[in-house]
């Protein structure tokens, strides 16, 4: 039964095409007061098994499912902005930055 499955679209697949396996300078996040926090330098963006993965000097700092996610390109366009809910249904940011 798993030939005929539909697979559900990704929203933006153009944005998430042109982003993955970039190299990154660094990517950020926004905390709960407003200040934006450094989670890695020199990463990548990689996807795999349906899940978005970013990477940055060895270690993973950010997971989501790519069903679940909205991502956008900033209008400086040298870099992708993902948006998605974590486990308690918080809505979560993060900002990556393009070499």
């Amino acid at each position: 039964m798993g030939l005929f499955r539909k697979t559900p679209k990704i929203k933006n697949q153009a944005v998430l095409d042109h982003a993955k396996h970039r190299l990154l300078k660094y990517v950020t996040a926004r905390d709960a007061s407003g200040c934006e926090v450094v989670l890695g330098r020199s990463g990548r963006i990689n996807v795999k098994d349906r899940e978005l993965i970013i990477s940055c000097e060895g270690k993973d700092v950010f997971r989501c499912e790519v069903d679940q996610m909205e991502i956008g390109e900033l209008l400086s366009r040298d870099g992708v902005r993902i948006m998605t809910t974590d486990a308690q249904g918080e809505p979560q940011s993060v900002v990556c930055y393009f070499v």
